[in-house]
């Protein structure tokens, strides 16, 4: 009966074991939310201002680790929360590294969704024009780039608009594999491609070309 007792005081008072679990759970979840509060902000700081994230390491406190890991030991030095965390991550306390490469190429392709579809929803007119074009990288891989221009109406306020849309590595380079991707791409927008009232190439034969042409 005593134990029975001891036990129903501990719920009543919040002091069981799984109480304090669970508070101690709420504390952490509280903590990882701030922390990814704080990366956001990172991410969005360097893509606003076009600046490079990685560096040839990818371990904080470690020479060349590049913007993103050398802003997160700054504020870490200002913050009570980013400096416990960057604390475990050093002495590998905690498995929630939220610091890798792929942890900010996830946040990269969240906010860049979020900005795509706000682009997308300016796009209110029903004809548009596609600005299209391929540049080979360093890797030797076709990159293209597709930009969609558009009338912007706010009010009586009327304007030329050009939103650049996306980015994508074209597989094949031949007129009709890349007619193939801008009309996915635009697919993709929820735009009607028989609405596109202007074409933007370049002078490539497969893309400006009378027979093969985009």
């Amino acid at each position: 009966m005593i134990e029975w007792a001891t036990a129903e005081s501990r719920l009543k008072g919040d002091t069981s074991i799984n109480q304090v679990i669970i508070s101690q759970i709420n504390t952490e979840t509280q903590r990882s939310e701030e922390v990814l509060r704080q990366l956001v902000e990172i991410t969005l700081y360097l893509a606003e201002n076009n600046i490079a994230f990685r560096g040839s390491s990818s371990k904080v406190f470690t020479k060349n680790n590049g913007n993103f890991l050398g802003l997160v030991q700054l504020l870490g030095k200002f913050d009570a929360v980013l400096l416990e965390h960057l604390r475990k991550v050093t002495y590998r306390e905690t498995k929630f590294y939220l610091l890798s490469v792929s942890i900010q190429n996830e946040i990269i392709n969240m906010l860049g969704s979020k900005v795509k579809e706000s682009i997308i929803k300016k796009i209110k007119t029903k004809y548009f024009s596609v600005i299209f074009d391929c540049t080979p990288d360093i890797s030797h891989k076709e990159q293209t780039s597709l930009t969609i221009r558009y009338v912007s109406k706010k009010s009586d306020d009327i304007n030329i608009e050009e939103s650049f849309i996306t980015y994508q590595v074209a597989e094949e380079t031949t007129g009709e594999a890349l007619t193939d991707l801008i009309f996915k791409e635009i697919a993709k927008c929820g735009l009607n491609i028989k609405n596109c009232r202007g074409q933007c190439y370049d002078n490539a034969a497969n893309m400006a070309g009378i027979h093969k042409g985009v």
